[in-house]
Order: C-alpha cells, then structure tokens, then sequence
C-alpha cells in the first residue's frame, strides 16, 4: 500500500512540472484489426522494399500515466522506425504507403529528412489519409502518388500542455509552436514549389485535399489510375476517421471536409467500440453486455467475426457495406425466428436459438420437432405403462347379446376400457 500511495505522489509530483508537445495531428490514439501493424518492411525483390505505415507518429511508446503500461494503438515509434529503415537504405527502390493521421511534428520531420537522404528511388503513396505530420512524411518521396479517393490533409502545428505556466512560459511555448510551423512551412514550400505565403495560408485554415486537389497544389505528383475504393468514412460526430480499416480519432482538427461520407450503418461511436465501453442494449429486462463481456462470454462467436472481417478487410470490400451486409444477415435471421416462435412451446430454446448458441429458423424449428417427438415417445411410453399397469390387458370382451349394432358393441367397449383405466369400472 505505501508504495502504491508513494507511485501516485511521485505521479502527481510530476504533473506539476511544466511539459508540453508539439503535435501536428489529433492527440487521440490509433486502432485497427490485430492483423495490422504500425509499420511493417517488405522485400518484394532482391533490390525493392515496401513500406506500411498505418498509425500514429511519435517520438516515444505513449505510456499510461497511472500504470506506467504501454497505451494500445499503432504507434510509429521514431527511433524504431529509423533504426527498422537502416537495415534497408542501400536499396535502389523504396515505397513508403502511409494511411496516418500524423502526430509529433518533430517525429514527422525526422521521418521525412531520413527519407530525403536515401539515394534510392523513393515513392511515397497516400493509401487512404496522410494528414498532419504524416503529410509531411509524404513530401519526402521522389514520387509522391495519390488515389482519387485519397486525402492529404495540411495544417499548423498545436501543443499539448499540462503544469504550471507563467506568462513567460506561454510565451516561450509560442515561440516553439511558431518554430515548428516555420519548420514545416519550409518543407511544404520547398516539395511543392509554392510561394510561402500561399503554404502558410493552408496551414492556417487546415487544407484538406483529394488526390487531384493535391496534384493542383503541389503537394502530390501522380494520381494513381485504379478501380480500387479508398475506405474513408467518419463518426457522425466527426471525431473518428476510418481509414482502409484503420480508425483514427479526428481530435482537434477543425475542418473535416463534407465530402468524407458519414458511417451511416455504425451501430454506435467508434470511440466506445476502440475504447471497449461499448454497451449493446437488448430487450427489456436483459442484461447489457460490453465488448469485454461479449469476448468472454462467446470468445468463439468473436473471432469467428474478426475472422470474417479480416478476409473482406483483405479483399477490399468496401466498409459500409460489409456493416449493412452483416446487419442485415442477422436482422434477417432474428426475424425468421420470430415467425415462427409461437409454435415453439419451449420459451429457453427460443432464447438460445437467437443470442446464446445462435440458430437459423430452419435449425430452431428442426430442434423443436426433435424435441416434441422426444416428448410424444415419452408420453406414449408413459400410457402404456398406466395402460398395463391398469390390468386392462387381463379383461376380456362381454359376448354381445345381439341386440346391438357392431359401432354400438365398439362405442360400449371404449367407454368400458375408458372406465377401467380411471378406476371407475363397477
């Protein structure tokens, strides 16, 4: 316990102190499916490497304040990423393709100066979003390429404080805030050719730029001619940006353009859903479940779903409609149950048919029957016990005296069999 008490102290002690980062892009973290990584190097031959970079740009492993622990995300973590890139700095071709929201100003800069001093060919190619920092990074190809459907997104740099400052301090942290811009201002004006003035206007409004917007401006060099569909979509609050599979948060960024489609079937923020806070509400009386719950509780039917989501990320089907298609399959589902539920007396098997060991229509109706038939064996069995246990077997047939019709003589023996078996026979 004291040195528990003693961690937090020191904790707190440290917030006191004044620090501060300069960031060009969202302070918010990075998460995509567990497949994906940060960054990751591909010889494709003897003499060519290609190079993801799918996450967040910065200088050290963002850690939990309390804990100590790393923070989950894709993190592009400067010295490991320069380090990685050494091993491969004699190739003659590099491709570096960056779907990123950016992050630490200076990271991106000393990404892109390493970049610069290759002698090979570099090619820098905007997968889905290269924003922020991460645009920075992109000036850095021989070849900057775009797809239509991408976006390259331009701005100053901000600062992420926390301590005690003076006017003093302020003023200082504005001199470090102008000197970053001025950093970044000189590496956009010197890639693309434009005046600084025009460059510094950008910055100040956040540019956000299609393929061909960014070929128009200088910030880009060839658009890439392909069917292929960039996967953009933001949270309907415009704090999350999904990015060819990657969710990115969009914290402070002003300007998120209208033309980036709303996630029109997201069943809730993304934000809960990357936090694991996400509640799924059911029917009245039902318990909610979190993602942490659900992973738990039906481990097999949550990787069956990754799994699933993992081949169509693969095969490039579109975001929006792999949602609609799955929503749609289990609403589908659900309902064909509910057409038939009323003639299933078993109330628990419908419960487990449609959310704990989930069955079609079909198969809930095949265990029904399998269960009624189980239960009509039962009750023929139990007749014949009472039946034989009645002494009815024993009793034979009164002669018929002639006076009555055979349908009358068989109506008399059934009420007679009847009686018998309910102990009321005279």
């Amino acid at each position: 316990m004291k040195n528990t008490v003693k961690k937090m102290q020191d904790n707190l002690s440290s917030s006191l102190l004044k620090k501060e980062k300069l960031w060009n892009g969202s302070v918010g973290t990075v998460s995509g499916m567990e497949n994906i990584k940060p960054y990751n190097f591909k010889e494709t031959d003897s003499d060519t490497v290609e190079v993801d970079m799918y996450g967040q740009v910065v200088e050290t492993r963002p850690t939990n304040f309390w804990t100590g622990e790393p923070i989950d995300g894709l993190f592009i973590v400067l010295s490991d990423f320069l380090k990685e890139l050494d091993k491969y700095k004699e190739k003659n071709n590099i491709i570096f393709h960056i779907n990123s929201v950016g992050g630490e100003l200076y990271a991106g800069i000393s990404i892109y100066n390493r970049i610069s001093e290759l002698t090979g060919n570099t090619v820098t190619i905007a997968d889905g979003l290269a924003a922020s920092a991460a645009s920075i990074i992109f000036q850095a190809g021989k070849t900057r390429k775009v797809y239509a459907g991408s976006q390259v997104m331009v701005h100053g740099a901000s600062v992420f404080i926390y301590g005690s400052y003076n006017l003093k301090d302020l003023n200082l942290v504005q001199k470090k805030i102008e000197g970053g811009n001025k950093s970044a201002l000189e590496t956009y004006a010197a890639r693309t050719g434009r005046d600084k003035e025009f460059i510094k206007d950008i910055m100040e409004q956040e540019e956000w730029m299609t393929g061909q917007e960014a070929i128009d401006k200088g910030f880009a060099d060839e658009l890439i001619q392909t069917e292929k569909i960039m996967n953009l979509s933001v949270s309907e609050d415009k704090k999350i940006i999904m990015a060819n599979g990657i969710a990115m948060s969009l914290e402070g960024f002003k300007n998120i353009p209208k033309n980036i489609p709303i996630m029109k079937a997201a069943p809730c923020s993304m934000q809960a859903v990357i936090n694991g806070t996400y509640n799924h509400k059911k029917k009245e009386g039902e318990q909610t479940m979190n993602l942490d719950e659900l992973k738990q509780k039906y481990p097999e039917l949550v990787q069956q779903v990754k799994e699933e989501v993992k081949e169509s990320l693969q095969a490039n089907i579109n975001e929006e409609t792999i949602v609609n298609q799955t929503i749609e399959k289990e609403r589908k589902r659900l309902q064909e149950i509910e057409e038939i539920e009323n003639q299933v007396a078993d109330k628990a098997l419908i419960q487990r048919a449609k959310y704990e060991e989930p069955m079609t229509a079909q198969e809930l109706a095949f265990a029904a029957m399998k269960q009624q038939n189980e239960a009509g064996n039962q009750l023929m069995g139990n007749l014949l016990q009472d039946s034989n246990n009645s002494g009815v077997n024993g009793v034979n047939p009164i002669p018929n005296a002639g006076s009555k019709t055979v349908g009358e003589q068989e109506q008399e023996d059934i009420i007679n069999g009847a009686k018998l078996v309910a102990g009321l026979a005279e």
